[in-house]
């Protein structure tokens, strides 16, 4: 599937210059962001040919259960496009977030999530929500016993280490866990007599410091 879709395609055209294609779990601003990593790049013949060594010469149907409060429509309607041309018929549902909630807690099934991911500064944490065995979330995605050892080694350790967290980078994206799309530049737009506010100080993004923000004059 990775091989079918023309990221850098959806990143010119509906990126606006602020997004960036991605091709591990990792935010490119990470120090944990893995160079020399295994790269699918846009290659619909290979797609094609991957799926008749898999059994599916003829392709198969599929559903992309999105987000619908952070989903690009007109992406997903690229990607159903892109899929379509290999032979996977995909079918698109925007779910609501109680609903999509219910996919992350319970699981699915002959179907693809999609949705934007948040990263922690310790990527372990995240890490923990999606591929740890001890994960309350995400039920359908494989939580091997080889990514298991990585993510012991990596969280037990006594300081944060960047080259484990590769580690686990590199075991997602050899055996394509994920598909990662590309990365999205957040931002946080206030009047320019708001200040303090604390946006992006904190270890997740939605974190920031309201009992410190104060009004400074409006002229």
């Amino acid at each position: 599937l990775e091989y079918a879709i023309d990221k850098q395609a959806i990143v010119d055209t509906r990126g606006y210059g602020w997004y960036e294609v991605v091709n591990q779990f990792a935010p490119p601003t990470s120090p944990s962001y893995a160079q020399n990593i295994v790269t699918r790049g846009y290659d619909p013949e290979k797609a094609r040919q991957l799926l008749a060594d898999a059994g599916y010469p003829n392709g198969f149907q599929t559903r992309l259960i999105c987000d619908s409060g952070s989903t690009d429509r007109d992406a997903m309607t690229a990607i159903q496009g892109y899929l379509s041309e290999v032979g996977i018929d995909a079918d698109v549902n925007f779910a609501d977030f109680a609903t999509y909630l219910g996919f992350r807690r319970d699981g699915w099934s002959n179907a693809i999530l999609v949705g934007a991911v948040g990263f922690d500064a310790n990527l372990n944490n995240s890490f923990a929500r999606y591929w740890s065995q001890d994960a309350a979330w995400y039920p359908s995605m494989i939580k091997s016993d080889e990514f298991e050892v990585l993510y012991d080694a990596s969280r037990t350790a006594a300081d944060y280490e960047p080259e484990m967290v590769m580690a686990m980078n590199r075991y997602i994206a050899e055996n394509a866990l994920i598909m990662p799309m590309y990365a999205i530049t957040r931002g946080a737009i206030l009047q320019e007599w708001v200040y303090d506010a604390g946006f992006y100080t904190k270890q997740t993004w939605p974190g920031w410091e309201p009992a410190n923000l104060w009004l400074g004059d409006k002229d």
